[in-house]
This record gives C-alpha cells, structure tokens and sequence, in this order.
C-alpha cells in the first residue's frame, strides 16, 4: 500500500481488499511502510477488510506502520483491533475481528462492526 486512503480512494481500496480475503487465503499480510496517512472515510477500507476476513477466517496482519499511519490507526479506532504478534511467524500486528463494542471502539459511521466467530482472539 502507498500514499494515503481518504475519501477519494476509500471504497476502492476498501474492495481490492475484501477482494483478496475472496481468494480464501489463510494470512493475509499487509506491508503499510509506504502508507503515508489514514483518514477517518480512509479507516473504512481496513473496517471492510476485517468484516470480509472475519467471515472467512482469514488472518490479517499489518506491518511497517509510520508514526503518522500509528496516530491515524489511533484516532480511527483500530488500533482496537490490533494485537502484537511479533512472535507469529507473520510478525508486526494482527487485525483482529472482534465486536467493536467489545472493545469499546466503533467503526466510522456507515460501516458495520466486524464480529467475530468466536471469542475474541484480544485487542491491544
């Protein structure tokens, strides 16, 4: 991923995501070193990322997040969804798809709250 998701490109970028999870891998791994920013609108493809991998069980992980693209997973609330997983042989942080109210996170407006499964896998 490179540049920044905003409103201009959240829906597509939100559909060529939820597009890979179709390809029903097991890990899905995102390299955001390039990423140079996430709005609010932007946050929604990574909300429609995780309803599609929760759906298919599919893991998400992220690695390589700037300081920026940090603040931004911040104040979007998915860092609620994130748990470190350096130990895994994917490292960097794992999306995870739990109840946002479980957290007390909530998607941007217009987007449903993934849910998990199961139980809840954690949150960070």
């Amino acid at each position: 991923m490179r540049g920044q998701i905003d409103d201009d490109n959240a829906d597509p970028v939100g559909r060529a995501l939820a597009a890979l999870v179709e390809r029903s891998p097991t890990v899905i791994e995102l390299d955001l070193s390039h990423l140079t920013h996430v709005t609010g609108p932007g946050a929604g493809a990574f909300y429609r990322l995780l309803t599609a991998a929760v759906a298919h069980h599919t893991a998400v992980t992220i690695s390589g997040p700037n300081a920026q693209v940090q603040r931004d997973l911040h104040r979007t609330a998915l860092n609620r969804f994130l748990v470190n997983v350096d130990a895994s042989p994917h490292g960097g942080l794992m999306l995870v798809g739990c109840d946002a109210s479980a957290h007390g996170a909530a998607p941007p407006p217009g987007a449903a709250a993934p849910r998990c499964p199961g139980r809840c896998s954690g949150s960070s």
